[in-house]
């Protein structure tokens, strides 16, 4: 019986072979994928996995088809199959995992071994992890938001996790510059920065999310808010040559100051121009927020418009043309002008017009500037210039140039111009230098003579333009100035050498009386006959009582070339150091011609105060009318002020 069942065996396995075979040589055919070995671990959703061929399992289903040696060469060449997965971690029960071979020696098998492989990609079926209890995260939870639409801000307040669920916490994805109606995320997240879901794997869990959305709500909606009500252009100059600065009713409007505003355009302006004016941040906020908005926001507004645009309306209108003036007036305007010139011959300046004869002055024509800047305010000037016929001393007669400044304004209501006089000015007027030079305001001709005045008309206008008010943009609008070749006069100038109006008549006024207490002493000079002698000594008697606190001297000056506040000082300083040095003084000085009077004072340092406008109780005219009388009066009010 043993017998027939060996022999039975033997005939099924020759069988098998030869329906594997066939009736050649022994061949058999292995699927790969019959043969590989899953080794799964870990939890469900977190498991890991790794395969290989069995190849010792094949060995022993081939054995008896291609013999015990072929067999075992087989499986030496088996060993060497990679089996790969498309994925091997974080894997979970019932997901389907692609299964692929390489490294196969195909031919050796085939050759070697009579074993032909079967090796196509197929997918397999992930089994066995541990399951894990699944849980929702975002069951119980509070998240607050506070602070002003687009600005506003978030936290999670409060939150419980189900039981077994520790060191996980929730965040929110944005917590800053939130927006009502905006979508948020609440995401969970591991205290110690690890992976959540591994953490609650270890738990014996799993999230059914760790994401969840919501929605922004609750901000506090912004105000919309006109930013630029209350905006107000203010506009210095011309039209055409107008500047603006931009200004704000702080009663209208409550933010302006939080703000920065920009005009397009603010210089140049014209009536009609538009100007755009550009709501911005400072620079101190750009660091702390995205845009002028966002700065608007956490002010609890939104701006209506960052924009606005203004239309240039109500500046005055420049004059353009001498035309534009009245005739009458603009004549009488010249004619002052040249009173003023040879007011300027007569009076002297420093040494230079006293030894320059005056024999003609002549109006040749006006120029108009406009300055891009309101330059010392005057934005719109007319410049009128003169033509002079000057004569130096002996030499031969020149022409020399002067020009008078006056600022024009056309009167918004009725359109006519106001005309406001400056100074008429030489060179001379204007720089203000104790030495000549080919660049100084009196020109030197060939033979070293100086004239007080322009050497021609181009030194005027690039003066006017350029140098003198100190805007080299200064636009020459119009020049109509007509300078002809003509001859010199003839005869006796206008103006005589030295000056006119120099009063000395007799002999010099001069007396004294001295206090016996201190020695101090009141002294009347007069060398140019504007008191009589009687009056001279009622004078001295008045002042005396001021000999109790110091010398007193009553001067009339009558070798002043130009009368100013310095040559006064110049005056009394010299007085002072050749006969009062050290002692305290007053000096009362008067000019003979033109009734200009000043007190100097000097304890240690000297001051000097014209008496312009006139002292309290003391009428202007009276210089005029009775000199004595107003000395007089000039001495009772500081002797009352001096007994207070």
């Amino acid at each position: 019986m043993k017998k027939f069942s060996k022999f039975l065996l033997a005939a099924l396995m020759l069988v098998t072979v030869l329906a594997l075979t066939g009736c050649g040589a022994k061949e058999v055919e292995v699927n790969l994928a019959d043969y590989v070995k899953y080794t799964y671990e870990g939890y469900d959703g977190l498991g890991t996995a790794s395969a290989e061929i069995d190849a010792r399992k094949i060995a022993r289903d081939i054995e008896e088809e291609i013999g015990e040696d072929k067999a075992s060469s087989a499986q030496r060449l088996l060993k060497k199959i990679e089996v790969t997965m498309a994925k091997t971690e974080n894997l979970s029960n019932g997901e389907s995992v692609a299964v692929t071979f390489g490294n196969i020696k195909e031919d050796e098998l085939h050759e070697e071994c009579g074993v032909i492989v079967k090796a196509d990609g197929f997918d397999t079926t992930v089994t066995g992890l541990t399951e894990l209890e699944e849980v929702d995260l975002f069951t119980d939870y509070e998240v607050k938001f506070s602070g002003n639409d687009t600005l506003g801000y978030g936290y999670v307040n409060n939150y419980h996790f189900p039981e077994g669920v520790y060191n996980i916490y929730l965040e929110l994805s944005k917590k800053e510059n939130l927006s009502n109606g905006e979508k948020i995320k609440l995401i969970a997240k591991d205290y110690d920065d690890g992976d959540v879901v591994k953490t609650l794997a270890a738990e014996g869990k799993k999230a059914k999310a760790l994401e969840y959305e919501i929605t922004v709500s609750g901000l506090t909606e912004l105000t919309e808010y006109d930013i630029f009500q209350g905006l107000e252009i203010r506009y210095e100059g011309l039209s055409g040559h107008a500047t603006g600065t931009i200004r704000f009713d702080y009663n209208v409007n409550d933010y302006y100051y939080n703000f920065e505003f920009l005009m397009d355009k603010s210089e140049d302006l014209a009536n009609g121009d538009i100007i755009t004016v550009t709501c911005d941040m400072d620079e101190y906020y750009k660091d702390d927020y995205a845009d002028v908005q966002a700065l608007a926001a956490q002010r609890g507004i939104k701006l209506k418009s960052t924009t606005t645009q203004v239309t240039v309306e109500g500046i005055l209108d420049p004059i353009d043309d001498t035309a534009d003036i009245d005739n009458a007036a603009f004549e009488q305007m010249k004619a002052e002008d040249i009173e003023k010139i040879k007011t300027i011959y007569t009076d002297g300046y420093e040494d230079v017009a006293e030894r320059n004869s005056l024999y003609d002055t002549k109006y040749i024509g006006s120029f108009i500037t406009f300055k891009n800047s309101n330059y010392y305010g005057y934005p719109n000037t007319i410049y009128n210039v003169y033509k002079c016929d000057v004569k130096y001393e002996e030499a031969e007669p020149v022409w020399v140039y002067w020009c008078t400044v006056y600022t024009t304004d056309r009167n918004e209501e009725t359109g006519a111009y106001t005309i406001s006089g400056i100074e008429a000015v030489s060179p001379a007027e204007f720089y203000k230098k104790t030495s000549w030079g080919d660049d100084f305001a009196c020109f030197k001709d060939e033979a070293g003579n100086f004239y007080l005045g322009f050497a021609d008309v181009d030194a005027v206008i690039k003066a006017f333009t350029d140098d003198y008010r100190g805007d080299t943009n200064a636009d020459v609008i119009f020049n109509n100035i007509n300078d002809t070749e003509e001859a010199h006069k003839e005869g006796d100038p206008i103006v005589i050498e030295g000056g006119e109006g120099t009063v000395v008549e007799g002999d010099a006024i001069d007396v004294t009386k001295t206090n016996e207490t201190t020695n101090y002493k009141v002294r009347v000079y007069d060398a140019s006959g504007v008191y009589t002698a009687e009056q001279a000594e009622d004078i001295l008697e008045k002042v005396y009582p001021l000999t109790d606190y110091c010398e007193v001297l009553v001067y009339v000056a009558s070798d002043l070339k130009k009368v100013t506040e310095e040559a006064f000082t110049k005056k009394c300083d010299a007085i002072y150091e050749s006969d009062l040095n050290g002692l305290n003084a007053v000096i009362y000085m008067v000019d003979a011609k033109t009734k200009k009077d000043f007190i100097y004072t000097n304890n240690g340092s000297s001051s000097i105060a014209e008496l312009e406008p006139p002292m309290d109780d003391v009428p202007a005219s009276l210089k005029e009318e009775n000199p004595y009388e107003y000395t007089l009066k000039i001495f009772e009010t500081l002797m009352s002020a001096i007994n207070g």
